[in-house]
Parts: structure tokens; sequence; C-alpha cells
């Protein structure tokens, strides 16, 4: 379980959000599954529901890749047929997250099992891009103990340009995450990028985990350059 205390979250005013590209939340569904059977399903029940915006086609078509079913919310609702994942992908967390949340509410209310049956793992994806007001370089290098003189006597040039933190749950298997931070190349002084892939068996751990998404990256992004 990942616990992050939220206490003086921009005590250096050194960042900020600029945007998410996107906030993606995937189901991973177990395989086989009788897609187009499935497809009906879902979709008949969102037309019954005024929440939902119906964006389908009328017929199941196997030779597309993907699907956008329905809206909520600006919040798309994807069937990716190759992956075999039904998406809530936005460009806002707490939207994406509130459509997700409706989502599975929907598939509980079509009797589906969800945990461990129908649904292999729940994941969230982004690109955060994160707006500095110090180059992403210098940030980045002076967030790590290490020491690269040896390696700038051949070149002044050399800095830490990508960190990257995991988690993996190697008892039960049910969470892991993969965050990576680095410089954003067509922006490197003002910007940088924090990619994230959280996963969890449970959909009401990824709802947790999102819940305070903004003060989790906030809070590990002000902590780079502190003194130890």
């Amino acid at each position: 379980m990942i616990v992050i205390k939220i206490s003086d979250i921009l005590r250096l005013n050194m960042i900020e959000i600029e945007s998410y590209e996107p906030y993606h939340i995937g189901i991973k569904l177990t395989s086989p599954l009788a897609l187009p059977a499935f497809r009906k399903r879902i979709i008949g029940a969102m037309t019954k529901d005024s929440d939902f915006k119906d964006t389908s086609d009328n017929d199941f078509d196997a030779t597309l890749p993907n699907e956008v079913i329905a809206k909520l919310d600006d919040v798309k609702i994807e069937f990716n047929y190759q992956s075999l994942a039904l998406n809530t992908v936005g460009d806002d967390p707490a939207k994406t997250s509130s459509t997700f949340k409706k989502l599975v509410s929907l598939l509980q209310s079509l009797d589906y099992e969800l945990d461990n049956t129908l649904v292999v793992f729940y994941e969230v994806l982004s690109n955060i891009i994160i707006k500095i007001n110090e180059d992403s370089l210098n940030m980045l290098t002076k967030s790590v103990n290490c020491n690269l003189d040896g390696f700038r006597e051949l070149n002044p040039n050399v800095n830490v340009s990508v960190l990257k933190i995991d988690l993996v749950d190697k008892e039960s298997r049910k969470e892991s995450m993969e965050l990576t931070v680095g410089t954003n190349p067509v922006r490197s002084k003002t910007s940088m990028i924090v990619g994230l892939k959280y996963r969890h068996t449970s959909n009401e751990k990824i709802l947790e985990f999102n819940d305070k998404i903004k003060e989790r990256v906030t809070v590990l992004l002000n902590s780079f350059g502190e003194k130890k």
C-alpha cells in the first residue's frame, strides 16, 4: 500500500501541474470474453442512464482497434478491442476517477463479478506535464546523492535526466507502480514530465490512489533539491 503524508505541499513553490496528457484509468478484462455480447450489454445499460452520452456505432466491428462507446463529463469511455480493456480517458484526474467509479457501478449492476473474475487488473496511466521555475536537469541532478565528478572530467555536461521509482508488491502481487521523472525534451528549462503507471487488482484501491494524485506528485517533486 502506498502511503504519503500530505503536508506543506507548496513549501518551495517550485512546481505546478500544468496538464495531464491524458489521464487514463483502464480496466483490463479477462480472456476469452464474448466481445459483441459484452459490448451490447454495456451500451444498452448506458443508453438507459441519462448521464452517459452514447457515441458508439450501431454494430460491433471486429476490425476496429478501439471505439469510444460513450462520454460522461468530458471523459471518454473507450473499448480497446486489441488489448481487451475498457478505459476512461480524460484530462482531469477527478472527473476521470468519477467516471471510472460510475462505470464500475454500471458493470456491477449488470451482475458482473469484477475483481479476479471479469477483471485482471485496473491501471492508471498518465504523462503529467510539470511547470517549474528551475532548469529540470539541475533539479534532477540535485535530487540524487551521487558524485558525477569523474564523468564531468570528460565532459562537464553530465547530468541526471531521468529518475525511475518502482513499487512491486512481491508477496501478493496485487499492486505495482512505475514512476519516471524526466526532462521535457521540448521545454527542458521550464517543464518536466512525470510518467505514471499504477496497477492494482482492486478498483477501490485505484480510487484511493487517485484521490490525492496531485498532492502525491507535488510533494515528491517539491522534495527535489532538499538538503538531506
